[in-house]
């Protein structure tokens, strides 16, 4: 079979059009033949089945040689369509002359009445023009039919249509594969820009913290991945917070007709340290009474940090006659109790979940052989080295005592500072360990400390064993008695004879005791501080972590949280530590 579009081929073959056209002529006539022969019925069929193609071919020539030769000066092209439509039409009517009418005959004759839709009903879109009638006599029959088919196939309009939306489709490719791969590039560079300020601002926990060098380790740990980007950092020392931002240029790999110039990459990220205030004092007894205790005119001052209770005892925190906490946060796993002259700021927030020991996992020097036996320094001024103290030091009548850089084991008995002697020491550690360790710095003296700034016990001013050996204080101070209900003026209630308290007791009772600056860690002692005048205030910062801590008389022991003022390290899991690092953007 013939189908129209057998009539065109690209580049046009006018030969092989002129021997498709005789074949046309030549079915027509042996159809002719078959029907005078009496072959109806398969000349029927046969007649049918090509007459549609034939029909179909022919007004497609028809068609397209009409559309060359109307509207144009009197070419020799316009003048062989002219010739190739009326041949055209000339097969057409000899194939009506046969008699025989199809579904596909009725639509033609329609068509050549001048009826459009008809005619596209019978042979397509190929044939959707007007058919004019003319008279030319049949010649250049091959030229008309390549013109036709030219302009009617449907291969070409789809080549013409790719080579037009090719371009645009390469350059949406390119637009997307450039998209994800500046996507891909900004969340690298936005996760190396969290991490760096999450980093750095855990040095505001570490040690001391100033601008410059917190912005130092942002920008190497961002560097360190993209060493291309430019960043910036703001650091608040006070807020605890670091932001870090960070550019650089993103290079298109494909779109650079629609990108213009090379677009930028900007990310930023802010990290606090934030959920709690920073703890400054922890007492760990999950149930004694009174385990934070103040009585009398003493006062606990630790306005930028938290103080916490373990005891979930109702009486956990207490404060009697005219005591005065102020604090961050008051927080206490069990109840509280006051009495009427008694002031607790902010009130304080009960049943708080119990704080595991966050020094739990710091363990103690390893003690070697006794350097000092029962070492008493009286009178005069000294400089001791670090060792291991057996029986004890003893500093007395006026002695002015420096220790030297490091550790100083005090082994089986206590350290004491007594009848105005002074002891001054910076960048040392003292470990309390065995039986009869403890620490008493008595009235009248002075007492300088700093603790180490490095080396397994950093940041640890005072570390007393956590095994509990029994070291009482020398004279006994009786355990606080807990008061019954959270305004009462008197005492009561008791139920017999109070549990025994912690090991281990030490005293704090100078009145010149201004600079304890590092942690002060008693998991199994109880501290008692009893003097006149402040405690600590002159130090940059002051943690307590203790099994109990009363407070006697007037003293103000002043816990303050300016971390960023010395180099000391904080011990991770108190001070800010307190607190989690989180990016707040």
């Amino acid at each position: 079979m013939v189908g129209a579009t057998s009539f065109v081929t690209k580049p046009i073959k006018w030969r092989q059009l002129s021997y498709q056209l005789r074949y046309v002529m030549r079915a027509s006539r042996k159809d002719a033949e078959r029907r005078s022969r009496g072959e109806e019925v398969a000349a029927t069929a046969i007649s049918g089945a090509t007459r549609e193609e034939l029909v179909t071919c022919l007004n497609a020539i028809i068609a397209t040689a009409t559309t060359i030769a109307s509207g144009r000066a009197p070419t020799p092209e316009a003048v062989r369509a002219k010739e190739i439509t009326t041949a055209a039409e000339a097969m057409l009517h000899k194939l009506w002359g046969h008699g025989e009418t199809s579904e596909a005959d009725t639509s033609l004759a329609t068509a050549q009445s001048g009826t459009q839709p008809a005619l596209s009903h019978a042979c397509g879109a190929a044939c959707t023009m007007p058919i004019p009638r003319t008279n030319l006599p049949p010649r250049n029959v091959r030229a008309a039919a390549t013109f036709r088919r030219l302009l009617s196939d449907r291969s070409a309009g789809a080549a013409i249509t790719f080579g037009l939306v090719t371009p645009i489709l390469f350059m949406s490719v390119g637009a997307a594969i450039d998209y994800s791969l500046y996507m891909r590039d900004r969340t690298r560079l936005q996760g190396h820009v969290d991490a760096a300020a999450i980093f750095s601002a855990r040095e505001l926990q570490m040690a001391k913290a100033d601008s410059q060098k917190i912005s130092a380790i942002a920008q190497n740990f961002v560097h360190a991945e993209e060493p291309h980007a430019s960043v910036q950092t703001s650091v608040d020392v006070k807020a605890f917070s670091v932001k870090v931002s960070a550019r650089k240029a993103f290079a298109p790999k494909m779109g650079h007709l629609f990108w213009g110039a090379s677009p930028t990459i900007a990310v930023s990220a802010t990290a606090k340290l934030n959920g709690t205030a920073p703890l400054c004092l922890l007492a760990l007894d999950p149930k004694a009474g009174a385990t934070l205790h103040l009585e009398a005119s003493s006062m606990m001052t630790a306005t930028g940090c938290m103080v916490y209770s373990n005891s979930k005892h109702p009486n956990g925190l207490q404060a009697k006659d005219s005591a005065t906490l102020k604090a961050g946060i008051v927080c206490t796993a069990g109840g509280k109790a006051k009495t009427a002259g008694a002031t607790i700021t902010p009130e304080p927030v009960t049943d708080c979940p119990v704080m595991e020991d966050p020094l739990r996992a710091r363990t103690g020097p390893t003690v070697g052989a006794c350097r000092f036996n029962e070492m008493v320094v009286s009178g005069g001024s000294q400089l001791l080295e670090p060792g291991v103290y057996c029986k004890g030091l003893k500093i007395t009548d006026g002695a002015e005592v420096t220790l030297g850089k490091g550790t100083y084991i005090i082994k089986d008995g206590p350290l004491i500072v007594e009848k105005g002697a002074t002891l001054n020491g910076t960048d040392i550690s003292i470990y309390l360990t065995g039986p009869k360790s403890n620490l008493t710095f008595a009235a009248e003296t002075t007492i300088n400390m700093s603790a180490a700034k490095d080396g397994p016990l950093a940041g640890l001013l005072i570390f007393d064993d956590p095994a509990g050996a029994e070291a009482l204080a020398i004279p006994p101070v009786p355990l606080p008695i807990p008061v019954v209900g959270e305004l009462v003026g008197g005492l009561g209630g008791l139920g017999g004879l109070l549990p025994p308290g912690p090991p281990r007791e030490h005293k704090i009772l100078s009145d010149n005791a201004r600079t304890l600056l590092g942690t002060i860690y008693m998991p199994q002692g109880r501290l008692i501080v009893d003097a006149s005048k402040p405690i600590a205030d002159k130090s940059a910062y002051t943690v307590i972590v203790v099994r109990r801590i009363d407070l006697h008389a007037g003293p103000n022991l002043i816990l303050n949280s300016d971390y960023s003022a010395t180099d000391v390290p904080v011990p991770k899991g108190v001070g800010p530590y307190g607190s989690n690092v989180m990016l707040t953007n």
